[in-house]
């Protein structure tokens, strides 16, 4: 057996990136999660609760719009993004966490992305926008 450090290509990890962000649906939803966000037990949209119940708001969430994964060779990761989302007068709310999956129809079979910490909503358009430098990075090293 092998020993010492394994170091992945920058290629592998941009197929990788590709083949799961480059097609499908992704959705944004809003949600009020008392005990916090689990990423160990909330891997599909069927596993999270909380979403929350507000004029403007749609249940299921809003659908996000240019989701790209970016290869970045100075920093050796791939940088996931997409463009800026509002939700237009959203209701006064208590918001927790933003939640980001791949929508495939199905609560159960919806893998979460990630999960945004967020603010609270106040009656005015509530804004999903992406940092400079993308929203996750899946690193090669």
């Amino acid at each position: 057996m092998a020993a010492g450090d394994v170091t992945i290509t920058n290629q592998l990890v941009e197929e990788m990136a590709t083949a799961f962000f480059g097609s499908g649906t992704f959705k944004a939803s809003l949600h009020n999660l008392t005990g916090g966000f689990n990423k160990d037990t909330m891997n599909h949209f069927s596993d999270v609760t909380g979403e929350i119940a507000a004029s403007g708001y749609t249940a299921g969430g809003i659908t996000l719009v240019n989701v790209a994964a970016t290869r970045d060779n100075t920093n050796d990761r791939m940088q996931i993004t997409w463009d800026a989302a509002t939700i237009t007068a959203l209701g006064a709310a208590t918001i927790t966490h933003i939640i980001i999956r791949k929508d495939t129809g199905t609560a159960a079979t919806s893998p979460i992305v990630c999960a945004i910490d967020a603010l609270d909503s106040n009656g005015n358009d509530y804004q999903i926008t992406p940092g400079a430098n993308g929203v996750i990075w899946l690193n090669s090293f």
